[in-house]
């Protein structure tokens, strides 16, 4: 699930105030006759005064809304049922990593070639109108800020050359064929490396001594990098990796340091370094099979880690969405 910031994107009332005012002007004037010239004016001649004028307004087009849906799909491709899913008119799919640790293992050459194999699946998704979510994570061995940790940070001396790389993913990926517009930057960060292993591709810049969990580490790298993306494509979005949220911080008997890494993010100066924020839900399903009806009320879905339930304040995105907004 994500939502955008709202601060950038302005809607054109402009044009549609000067159209509308253009129009009104118009229908004035054909309805008096007697409406003076302006003093400014240049008089006309007889033949200016029999001469036909066509005005050309301002053109206004609302595009048609997106389906809100998304899917992400292992393998994203047409024998993984892309096809099956554009029947369905979903807009959205995810499902291909660029990772950095593939692509400059060894500090300063390049190697595209795993990206590159995987980048037919964005040309397939992009020619049935997909909008597509890229995403870019994993620190390679020389840059680890937590030896031994792809999914971790990369220290901050390097934050210059990771910029360099996202620059370069953005440069490649996000023009035709392939046409990546939005890029996610990690996956779920608000994770503590030690919670995860070594070799998991999603984590884990979580900082469990830090008030904020990190957060404000994060902000620093966005700052780098938010620029780059940019200047490689000015109608590329920065998403913030999709956060875990496992708890609200307000959850009884249960410290939850982890839920402010967000915060976090914006205290140390990240909000105006993204466009975007990605989160995961996770409902649980606790229906028991085979017992009784009542047994089973209020138990279908729930996450007692954000005190949501289905029949009481809805699933728990609802209660995530809310917090982040707050």
């Amino acid at each position: 699930m994500a939502f955008f910031n709202q601060r950038k994107y302005p809607i054109s009332i402009f044009l549609a105030t000067l159209w509308l005012a253009s129009i009104w002007l118009h229908n004035s004037q054909a309805a008096s006759p007697s409406v003076q010239a302006s003093p400014y004016s240049i008089n006309p001649s007889d033949d200016e005064e029999k001469a036909e004028y066509t005005t050309f307004l301002p053109i206004i087009s609302i595009p048609k809304a997106d389906n809100v849906m998304g899917m992400q799909m292992q393998p994203l491709s047409e024998s993984g049922g892309l096809n099956q899913l554009a029947e369905t008119k979903t807009s959205w799919v995810g499902g291909i990593p660029v990772h950095w640790a593939d692509v400059e293992a060894v500090r300063g050459v390049y190697d595209w070639s795993i990206p590159d194999a995987n980048a037919p699946r964005w040309v397939e998704a992009s020619s049935k109108g997909f909008n597509i979510l890229g995403n870019i994570r994993t620190t390679p061995t020389w840059a680890q800020l937590y030896p031994g940790y792809f999914c971790g940070p990369m220290q901050a001396q390097y934050f210059d050359e990771f910029a360099e790389f996202v620059y370069q993913v953005v440069s490649r990926y996000s023009v035709p064929p392939y046409n990546v517009k939005y890029w996610e930057i990690w996956n779920e960060p608000d994770v503590d490396h030690n919670l995860s292993g070594p070799q998991i591709h999603f984590g884990c810049w979580g900082d469990p001594n830090d008030p904020f969990y990190g957060g404000g580490y994060f902000a620093e790298m966005l700052k780098i990098i938010y620029p780059a993306v940019k200047r490689a494509n000015p109608e590329a979005k920065v998403l913030v990796g999709g956060l875990a949220l496992d708890c609200s911080p307000d959850k009884e008997n249960r410290s939850c340091v982890s839920a402010k890494y967000f915060e976090g993010i914006l205290r140390y100066g990240g909000g105006d370094y993204f466009d975007g924020v990605n989160f995961h839900s996770y409902d649980y399903f606790s229906y028991t099979w085979g017992a009784p009806y009542e047994d089973n009320l209020g138990k279908y879905h729930n996450n007692t880690n954000w005190n949501s339930q289905w029949n009481v304040n809805g699933p728990v995105l609802i209660e995530k969405a809310n917090y982040l907004k707050s």
